[in-house]
């Protein structure tokens, strides 16, 4: 309804970003050492594979590339905060937003449930399990819900994988802003590089680093 309108926007556009600066105070680069350099590699490759992966299902089967931007980053870092962080930085529409959170919840749902019972099947060490839980579930909440339902161990290290994710946020959003602002400034026929700066590091993704 229109009358809700206000209320959603300050949400949207105050509380959510305030909400992400708090979430960056969790995070320290020590905690992100703490898992060890090869953890570390692995986890920044299978997010740019995430993006990539993402955006060129997206241009196969027609997705709008915002969209599809969205999902990725959705699914690379850290789901739902991740999208509705990135979703002002890149310009993309409330359906857009929508829809890329509904898809994040739907699928990382299902992860809750199904890897736990495939890490078993499978024969998963704890670690093992942890790590893949922690790299390839979506959202914090399911991560540590996937890898509890697993083991305690394999619960400690999924949230500590997932955290790590988290905290390379501020980094791809800046990285997903620099990008559309240089198709932006393409399509206007050129423009320099610091507005284009300016507009990919948004107040509220440096209050997070």
């Amino acid at each position: 309804p229109t009358s809700c309108a206000p209320g959603i926007r300050f949400s949207f556009h105050t509380l959510l970003r305030v909400a992400i600066v708090l979430l960056g105070i969790q995070f320290s680069l020590p905690q992100v050492m703490a898992i060890g350099g090869k953890a570390l590699v692995m986890i920044v490759i299978l997010m740019c594979l995430a993006l990539a992966v993402a955006h060129a299902l997206g241009r196969a089967t027609g997705v709008p590339g915002r969209l599809a931007t969205l999902i990725g980053v959705g699914t690379a870092v850290c789901g739902n905060t991740a999208i509705t962080a990135t979703a002002p930085v890149i310009h993309a529409r409330d359906e857009e937003v929508s829809f890329a959170v509904a898809t994040n919840t739907l699928f990382g749902t299902l992860a809750v449930f199904l890897y736990p019972a495939l890490g078993h099947w499978i024969g998963l060490s704890s670690a093992s399990f942890g790590t893949w839980a922690g790299t390839a579930v979506n959202d914090t909440s399911q991560v540590v819900a996937a890898g509890f339902a697993f083991s305690d161990e394999a619960g400690k290290v999924a949230t500590a994988v997932k955290l790590t994710r988290n905290a390379l946020m501020g980094g791809v959003i800046v990285l997903m802003g620099f990008l559309y602002s240089h198709g932006q400034a393409g399509a206007g026929g050129g423009g320099s590089i610091w507005p284009r700066l300016r507009q990919s590091v948004p107040a509220f993704v440096l209050g997070f680093l």
